[in-house]
Parts: C-alpha cells; sequence; structure tokens
C-alpha cells in the first residue's frame, strides 16, 4: 500500500519553528564568512572569490529544505546531498536534547521522492519528544533503495557508556499520527515511491550531434570541467543534471580514474582558473558550447544567472 505524502498532522509553521534555530545559525555563518572574505576580496585575496561562493552555496543549501518545507520540492536532489543539507539544519536543535546528527553510510545516490523533507523533519520533531529525560547519543539519517521504493531510516545510536533507554512509544505514536512509519527501540523507517522510475523520453539529451572530435584524456576532462562548472551556476546540482553528466560520461567512455574526477567535481565545483574559456581550442569550441547549453537545459528552466554566465561564455568563445 502506497502511503499518503502529506500524512503528517503538524503544519508547516510548526515545523519551520523547529528548524529555524538550525537555519539561522548556519545563514548567520555563511554571512559572516561572506562579508569577512568579501574585505579580503577589496585587498585582492586570491582565495576570497571562491570563499564567497562556498559560503552563498551552502546558505542556498539550507534555503532549499526551508522551500521544502514551505511546499517547493520541485528540486529532488541525490539522498546523500539532500540528507546532509538536513543534517545541517537539525545540527542546532538536536543538540539542545542530547542529540549529534549524521548522514548514515551507504545512502543511495538516487533521487529522493516528493514529501521526504516534511516527513523528515516531522519525525525527527516526534522523536525528540519520545526521547526518555537524559538521552544522549546520535540520530543518523539514512535511506534504502529497493525496487518501486526508497525507504527513509532515522536510526539512533546511545552513546559510548550510557544505557539506550527505550523511547516512548506511545508519545511517538501519538506525535506522528503517521501509520506509514514503523519503528522499533532502534529508530524509525518509511516507504516512499520511487523518485528516479521515468520513461525514456525522460533521459537526458546527451548530444544530439555526435562530436566529429577525437578527444584525448586531458581534453576530455576539461570538457567535463566545463560542463560540472556550468551546472554549479545556481549553487546546486539537480537529479537531472546528475543523469546528464553520467549519460555524458558513458557517451565519452570515461574510464574509472576520469569517472571519479567527475564525480569530485559534482561534490565541489572545479577552481575557476582550471576553466578559462580562452584556453578552449579553436575547433573545440562549438563541442563545448553545445555541452554547456544542453547542461543549463536539461533540468527544464533556465535560471537568470544561468542565463547570464551562458551569455559570457558564448562571447568569450568568439
Amino acid at each position: 500500500m502506497t502511503p499518503s505524502l502529506e500524512p503528517l498532522q503538524l503544519s508547516r509553521g510548526d515545523l519551520l519553528e523547529f528548524l529555524a534555530p538550525g537555519f539561522v545559525h548556519g545563514l548567520g555563518n555563511a554571512l559572516l564568512i561572506a562579508h569577512g572574505q568579501s574585505q579580503l576580496l577589496a585587498l585582492g585575496a586570491p582565495a576570497a572569490p571562491i570563499a564567497i561562493r562556498d559560503a552563498c552555496r551552502r546558505a542556498l543549501r539550507g534555503l532549499s529544505v526551508v522551500r521544502a518545507l514551505l511546499g517547493d520540492e520541485s528540486n529532488n536532489p541525490a539522498a546523500a546531498e539532500l540528507f546532509s543539507d538536513l543534517v545541517e539544519q537539525l545540527r542546532v536543535p538536536l543538540r539542545d536534547v542530547g542529540l549529534e546528527v549524521a548522514v548514515a553510510d551507504d545512502v543511495p545516490t538516487t533521487a529522493t521522492p516528493p514529501g521526504v523533507v516534511v516527513s523528515t523533519v516531522a519525525a525527527v520533531h516526534a522523536l525528540c519528544a519520545a526521547l526518555p529525560t537524559g538521552y544522549t547519543g546520535r540520530l543518523e539519517i539514512g535511506a534504502a533503495a529497493c525496487p518501486g521504493e526508497f525507504i527513509l531510516r532515522l536510526r539512533l545510536r546511545a552513546a559510548a557508556g550510557t544505557l539506550p533507554f527505550a523511547l516512548d512509544f506511545s508519545r511517538l505514536a501519538a506525535e506522528l499520527r503517521d501509520p506509514a512509519w514503523a519503528y522499533d527501540a532502534t529508530g524509525l523507517w518509511r516507504a516512499f515511491p520511487d523518485a528516479t522510475e521515468r520513461t525514456a523520453t525522460q533521459e537526458p539529451d546527451v548530444l544530439r550531434d555526435p562530436p566529429m572530435h577525437d578527444l584525448d584524456r586531458n581534453q576530455r576532462l576539461a570538457l567535463f570541467r566545463f560542463v560540472c562548472s556550468f551546472a554549479w551556476t545556481d549553487l546546486t546540482i539537480s537529479e537531472p543534471e546528475r543523469r546528464f553528466v553520467a549519460a555524458m560520461a558513458d557517451f565519452y567512455k570515461l574510464d574509472q580514474d576520469e569517472k571519479a574526477q567527475v564525480a569530485g567535481w559534482l561534490r565541489s565545483p572545479p577552481p575557476p582558473e582550471e576553466v578559462d574559456p580562452t584556453m578552449i581550442p579553436q575547433e573545440h569550441r562549438q563541442l563545448f558550447l553545445d555541452a554547456a547549453e544542453r547542461m543549463v537545459e536539461v533540468d527544464g528552466e533556465v535560471a537568470e544567472p544561468e542565463q547570464e554566465t551562458l551569455e559570457l561564455f558564448r562571447e568569450l568563445l568568439r
């Protein structure tokens, strides 16, 4: 039986209030970093632009969690990315009840289904209410991808040297009021319909025309550096963008070392000095431009920063 995606009785305002300390803390840190680095930028510090960009990216990732709580779940990032964002927002409110929080190991790379953010925050809220007095330990947010299902798991681990006192299950059930959740002494879990199922027409269009250039290793990696850099223009990587890059990697037959480098650029943007458009050979410029255009279009919308960056890229390639 497929669970409802809006089963939880807490209002979105209640969930925002619960998450607010972590969001405000993270936003304050990001603004402090950006302010300090902007002063260094005025003095010509070479690392300042990267630090400012990273601070803005962290703030925007926190904002994406808040947007999901407000009902905007148009972007379904990979589970590891989403859980990492959630952990940052939950760290402060959970610290106040004696819990550390972390992303579990071996989280799947699949996209998260709609409803995961709201359900996770509401379940953590309920779990805090059901903790026995004096409980200290660690909460791990994880998931498993099964055929047709995405299993969300919240696992409790008592701190070393302490007894794993039982949860107040009656209080937990009363707070959740959701039969889709199952729970035991180790935590909670529930299933969602798999968000990764899609038809062939939804697969990313990698290259409409096969490239006429035989790229060597350095040229291939340069192409992927630019593609990944464009994916980061709006400071987040969407699931369609990840699929696009994966399909490109298969198309160009990247080896495992090359794929590992590309995966690193999807975790953190390539350094700006390594994506200089003027260094692209003349005969490869149209290929690089085509790939960049398809990257910014692959998620169905072109944000203003993406459009501006693409226009500048076109100018520099002339």
